[in-house]
């Protein structure tokens, strides 16, 4: 009979057949008879986890069986306590021979044989264990997430650095489909049921995969997935969280918004009124929100009547309900959007500073960091180099070699990760400044002619903070929108190169674009996507 494990990797399954092929000619030029052949799915790692194992243990017992044929005898056991009961079997003379393609085991053999079997098996097995964890670490320190990569993304191998290497890559079918899953999510008008609805509706399901896939996704999954920090760019393994190489979907700071929202939206009660601008609008005098009225006026002698909305402080903290019609708190949105809503001109001139290396590297300081990192990166390459030579020369022992090559890989790791951080910032400042140009063409057209919930998303974007007061509204406006409000470009920019358009900045532009850098890697100071038009325009 033959017994062999199917469990591994690829390699080992494919090798399977052959080493049936391999013990059937052994058994022919041995003149052996095979009864039954065996083959067993599960690992051999653990105990009683091997249901083929423990049959044929059964039928040894039970006289059925006396002498086993397979490739290694490590392929019978991996642990201890498997490993003792086929000792035991062979000792006691249930087991007459067992037959491997390079030797014997019988029973007037020493014991201490197949104990020394037994214990190699399940090192192999230890060790194996840690190598895995070994690899899948370093891995991860190397910007990849160790195994299947969420749903919007795929699992590929590609050539990386001259070696064939698994990496993660967006997911041509479904990629966009979640991308306007967030997008939806971050107008905040969308619970995660209605959202599951919505993009089961617009035909996501599942990949494709030999135990089955091809399925909507469900409640539970899709509120892990708004959850999960891979969709910016980063990911937890090992208890820290690691900068990943694949491209993200969103941004730091819509995943926080969106755990904002999924966060309110559980414990949100549907409102008989969607009011624009309710849950925005703070009162000047107590900070308490503004709230929104409706109130109907009759005008008898036309047959007439009119609708009207008044926005005022909810009363809390005593203060006066003065109250503003919504008309004028769209007419001052109006006015303060038409003062920096940009001109086609102005747009490409702008795509270009933005696009500029200049724009891309403005502090200096941190270019300077960025290669004084690699340089220390290089001094410790090198010490690690000459450590494994000193310790294949024998001038330092084993725990001095392990003790010191720990704390040289910690620290190449941390510099690695530091440059990463500093490249995903340049990201980041690009991100926000496309976002805010976004905004400033579309953000007049939108509240025009969009439904409550697009004028509610530009007035939130619009500024930090609006306060009502004394019946007037006042807007904090963005940084980044009111450096829009005076820009002019220059003339001929259409055939600058990179270094005329940075030269023809103002100081005083440049000093407010420095500034603004330094406050969005600080992570104080940030500008949304806005979603697509289609959703905020009125229907």
């Amino acid at each position: 009979m033959t017994f062999k494990s199917s469990e591994g990797d690829e390699r080992q399954v494919q090798s399977i057949p052959d080493q049936f092929v391999a013990l059937r000619r052994i058994a022919e030029r041995d003149n052996l008879t095979i009864h039954v052949e065996l083959s067993e799915e599960r690992s051999a790692k653990a105990p009683k986890t091997r249901p083929v194992f423990s049959d044929l243990v059964t039928r040894i017992e039970n006289g059925e069986i006396d002498a086993i044929l397979c490739w290694h005898i490590n392929r019978l056991f991996r642990n201890p306590a498997d490993g003792g009961i086929i000792r035991w079997l062979i000792q006691n003379g249930k087991i007459q021979c067992i037959r491997t393609s390079d030797r014997l085991y019988l029973p007037e053999d020493n014991s201490l044989i197949l104990a020394v079997e037994e214990g190699m098996a399940t090192q192999y097995v230890r060790d194996l264990s840690k190598d895995v964890k070994r690899g899948l670490h370093s891995k991860a320190q190397r910007g990849w997430q160790p195994g299947l990569a969420p749903p919007g993304y795929l699992n590929l191998i590609e050539d990386v650095e001259g070696a064939r290497a698994t990496v993660i890559r967006p997911d041509p079918e479904r990629f966009d489909l979640i991308r306007r899953a967030f997008d939806h999510m971050l107008t905040g008008a969308y619970t995660v049921p209605r959202l599951l609805t919505q993009l089961n509706g617009w035909g996501y399901r599942s990949r494709l995969t030999k135990s089955g896939g091809g399925k909507p996704i469900s409640r539970s999954k899709l509120y892990f997935l708004l959850k999960n920090p891979f969709y910016y760019g980063v990911f937890n393994y090992g208890g820290e969280l690691h900068v990943g190489n694949h491209k993200p979907m969103i941004t730091k700071e819509e995943f926080d918004k969106v755990q904002d929202l999924v966060k309110r939206r559980e414990r949100y009660r549907p409102q008989k009124h969607e009011r624009p601008f309710t849950g925005w609008m703070r009162c000047g005098r107590c900070g308490c929100l503004v709230t929104a009225e409706q109130k109907v006026r009759i005008y008898r002698t036309v047959d007439r009547q009119g609708i009207f909305t008044y926005y005022h402080c909810t009363g809390w903290g005593g203060c006066p309900r003065l109250s503003l019609r919504e008309e004028a708190i769209e007419q001052e949105i109006v006015r303060i959007l038409s003062q920096f809503t940009i001109r086609p001109d102005k747009a490409s001139c702008w795509a270009k500073v933005v696009g500029c290396r200049s724009f891309q590297a403005m502090d200096d300081a941190e270019e300077r960091r960025i290669s004084t990192s690699r340089q220390t990166q290089e001094r410790i390459q090198q010490r690690l180099d000459r450590l494994y030579d000193m310790r294949a020369d024998g001038e330092i022992t084993a725990g001095e070699f392990s003790e010191r090559k720990k704390t040289y890989e910690s620290s190449l790791s941390s510099l690695a990760g530091q440059e990463r951080a500093a490249k995903a910032g340049d990201i980041l400042v690009r991100e926000n400044w496309n976002n805010a140009l976004d905004y400033a063409q579309r953000a007049y057209l939108v509240f025009d002619q969009g439904s409550t919930l697009g004028r509610r998303t530009i007035a939130q974007m619009l500024g930090n903070s609006a306060t009502l007061r004394d019946r007037r509204l006042k807007i904090s406006v963005s940084p980044f929108l009111d450096v829009f409000r005076t820009f002019e470009p220059p003339k001929g920019v259409e055939h600058m190169v990179e270094n005329d358009i940075w030269r023809s900045l103002s100081p005083g532009l440049l000093g407010k674009l420095n500034h603004i850098r330094t406050e969005i890697i600080l992570g104080r100071l940030t500008f949304g996507k806005l979603p697509p038009t289609d959703i905020l325009i009125a229907k």
